[in-house]
């Protein structure tokens, strides 16, 4: 196990501080996570009163732990609502919605 990281000047070294400083970008990139899909309604044939249940689970569902986008489709035009908690459940409970 290391006790120090030295950091190189790629002057007096050549090439070794320039790859080292790739060899960091390239591993710290790989374990960047990738942004969630958003979920999204398409909500251009519902009435209102669905669409009002609809509103009402987005605002139930949302919290503290948000982990998916979601956003609706209406006549046409993408419309970003926020983010919620989403599960296996809870995709569950959508998907017998709409």
């Amino acid at each position: 196990m290391a006790n120090s990281i030295t950091l190189l000047n790629a002057e007096n070294t050549g090439n070794v501080g320039r790859d080292l400083a790739s060899a960091l970008t390239e591993t710290s990139n790989m374990f960047k996570s990738q942004p969630p899909k958003p979920l999204t309604f398409d909500i251009t044939n519902l009435d209102e009163p669905a669409k009002a249940k609809l509103r009402g689970m987005m605002k139930f569902f949302s919290g503290d732990k948000n982990n998916t986008p979601i956003q609706v489709v209406d006549g046409g035009e993408i419309k970003p609502c926020g983010t919620i908690y989403m599960t296996d459940e809870i995709q569950k409970q959508f998907e017998e919605f709409l």
